[in-house]
């Protein structure tokens, strides 16, 4: 990006965390009393203290970080200890529907039950030893599981026999790498702070224990444990820590613990994160499970655990800041750059043209700028967070953009959560207001079709040139596309930046001055980004799209919501509800390319059954080379993109609001091959 993408000032601001350091913060008192329980540690470990100049001199537990790349070692094999839950016990939850799933802090099935303690995400990766390259191993199913704070395993320990918190599976991506959101576990007696895995070669694998290809287990670093175990909720790990080290645990006594002990970074306050590189001696690495489709359709399960009430669309005059996280900017938030696992409660209610009351959700712009590392944002409204995603960040450094229909928590706020850390903003466009019947706000979609096309030899609404670094677009879509030539409150855009000419931000607004908000953001020359846009016409029927870096534009019109001229109605009415997954085909098959995707969200029987349409999340992940996504609801597939992805391997999503068919179903089309994640956060009242 530009100096800042987000900003318009020019001026740079880098929020540095220095070296993460894990006692910042901590008393003097408290840091003495660590020192005493380490002594304590090695003096239980063995048989006295040696005294030097009357000191004496402490064994540490190992710290070793995880092995590097080049080493290619095969992780440890180690037992699965007596709770695996694998089958081999006699308990097997691996065939169990929720297993597949990423925040492992809940429980899935009958009880949805949750667990408490420090924040942490652990991403493990997984590095095919068998040969001399060290490929990263793609589609394997990695299960992973961990006692709660008090050192309790669910399906096994006393009073909790009934829960399955802390135990998922995930499958490897592009990079072979699965992250699970957790909690760090506490120390019961006898063992040092641990978290069990398995490897099997994919997810169809999982059926039985017989399959697994690898069994081990990640091991924790004594300076977290000690700054972890001093926080509410972890008394019992301390006196339990105290009388184990490494040299006496019977999995980590020997010398390859070196290669099971993870890296930490992050802070407690702001929650932790732990990487560990895994070795697997006869991994794939061919894709996920090897399996592709050309076509798959699946009918989703899942449901939200709330459903709001069915409300009309309310636009802002113009987009406005409501978060900031970055420390020359910060709006809504005050503290240090949100660190990996930490969570951003955002109010939003009373704020800037935002009632204080009657408010069921809102429509933000959300962007993560100067990601700490690849990971993802979820933005939710509050309780347990949801297995759904909002923004996909790729690398360290980058700054990319998202539209999120959220509904608002019972205290008016709403929840970011970062994996792996960045600066959040948001910018609010509009809100939604319960009503039974209304003659605005009301969506009505429109068959896709492109209303804009700056590119030479395509142009449609536009004639000249590129847009230069500067430069303002005025679109004219009063009448076109579709669209009533008058009686509008907004209009649904899909804008895509293509060819960029360097790194910059596009903001789309009506008319007026240009608001300090932005919509699309990219990080360098030649790439392509879309970004879901909905905005009120302007006084002339038309909107502006203001480049600062120079880009062709690409928009395609999918609908607009009714104004006050409008007869009363429900025919559109949103249903807010809390993010469910509805389909994630990286546990079923890879999308050839030109496959197709029949959804059948809203089909009978699902949680959406009947609605005329839905607000999603659209995610390309693993993509097989660049290529676009289309979004529409069945017959012919019309000629625009809702997504894009700009090479393989790529992580990117788009706000996608569509209708859904006579059967209830979208459809999905991957142009050149892909995994696809649909996150549902809402319905349109038919």
């Amino acid at each position: 990006m530009s100096d800042h993408p987000i900003h318009r000032d020019g001026t740079d601001h880098h929020d540095d965390e220095g070296d993460a350091r894990f006692h910042r913060g901590l008393q003097a008192d408290v840091a003495a009393i660590v020192d005493r329980r380490r002594f304590l540690r090695w003096t239980a470990g063995v048989a006295g203290a040696v005294a030097v100049g009357g000191a004496a001199v402490r064994h540490l537990a190992r710290a070793t970080p995880a092995y590097a790349d080049s080493s290619c070692t095969t992780i440890p094999s180690e037992t699965a200890g007596p709770y695996p839950g694998d089958g081999s016990n006699g308990v097997n939850v691996l065939t169990r529907s929720g297993i597949v799933r990423s925040d492992i802090r809940s429980s899935f099935g009958t009880s949805t039950a949750t667990v408490s303690g420090v924040p942490l995400t652990i991403s493990l990766t997984l590095l095919d030893t068998s040969g001399s390259s060290c490929a990263p191993v793609v589609g394997a199913a990695v299960y992973l599981w961990h006692c709660d704070a008090q050192g309790r395993y669910s399906l096994y320990s006393s009073g909790v026999t009934n829960e399955t918190w802390l135990r998922g599976v995930q499958v490897s991506d592009a990079s072979g790498q699965v992250t699970f959101t957790t909690i760090f576990p506490g120390c019961y007696s006898g063992r040092w702070p641990h978290v069990h895995f398995e490897v099997y070669p994919d997810l169809a694998s999982t059926s039985s224990a017989s399959n697994k290809v690898a069994v081990s287990q990640l091991a924790l670093p004594e300076t977290t444990c000690d700054e972890v175990y001093a926080t509410t909720g972890y008394s019992s790990s301390v006196s339990n820590l105290n009388g184990i080290t490494l040299g006496s645990d019977n999995v980590f006594r020997d010398d390859l613990a070196a290669h099971q002990m993870a890296t930490i970074t992050g802070t407690v306050s702001g929650g932790l994160a732990a990487t560990l590189l895994v070795g697997v001696s006869g991994g794939s690495t061919g894709g996920t499970g090897g399996t592709t489709s050309s076509s798959l359709t699946v009918t989703p399960t899942a449901s939200p655990t709330t459903v709001g009430a069915p409300s009309a669309y309310v636009p802002l005059a113009a987009p406005t800041r409501l978060l900031d996280t970055r420390a020359a900017y910060q709006i809504g938030y005050s503290g240090s750059k949100p660190a990996a696992g930490a969570t951003v409660t955002l109010p939003v209610l009373g704020r800037n043209g935002i009632p204080a009351s009657g408010v069921s959700a809102v429509v933000l712009n959300v962007t993560g700028t100067e990601a700490t590392a690849a990971g993802y944002v979820t933005v939710w409204p509050e309780s347990t967070m949801p297995t759904a995603s909002s923004l996909n960040l790729e690398s360290a450094g980058q700054t990319r953009a998202n539209l999120v229909t959220v509904p608002v928590g019972a205290d008016g706020s709403v929840r970011l959560y970062t994996q792996t850390g960045t600066h959040l903003v948001a910018d609010a466009f509009g809100w939604f207001a319960p009503a039974a019947s209304s003659a605005s706000g009301r969506l009505q979609f429109l068959t896709p079709g492109r209303v804009l096309d700056t590119r030479s030899g395509s142009q449609t609404g536009y004639s000249g040139s590129k847009p230069g670094a500067g430069s303002t677009v005025t679109l004219a879509l009063a009448g076109r596309g579709g669209l009533p030539s008058s009686g509008t409150s907004a209009v649904v855009l899909n804008v895509t930046v293509t060819e960029s000419t360097a790194a910059g931000y596009v903001t789309v607004w009506p008319d007026g001055t240009l608001p300090t908000t932005s919509n699309l953001n990219v990080s360098g020359a030649g790439e392509t980004i879309a970004n879901q846009v909905v905005v009120p016409l302007g006084a002339d029927g038309s909107v502006r799209l203001f480049t600062n870096a120079g880009a062709h534009l690409v928009a395609d019109v999918t609908g607009y919501y009714t104004g006050d001229a409008t007869a009363s109605g429900t025919s559109g009415l949103f249903v807010p509800v809390s993010p469910y997954r509805a389909v994630d085909t990286r546990t079923i098959a890879k999308l050839a390319a030109g496959g197709t995707l029949a959804l059948m969200a809203a089909a009978t029987g699902t949680a959406a059954a009947g609605r005329a349409g839905l607000a999603t999340n659209v995610t390309v992940t693993e993509a097989t080379a660049a290529g676009y996504v289309t979004v529409w609801p069945d017959g012919t597939r019309p000629i625009v993109s809702s997504l894009n992805a700009t090479g393989a391997g790529q992580t990117v999503a788009n706000h996608v609001l569509t209708s859904v068919a006579s059967d209830g179903g979208v459809r999905l089309f991957a142009q050149s091959g892909a995994h696809l994640v649909v996150d549902v956060t809402g319905w349109y009242v038919a």
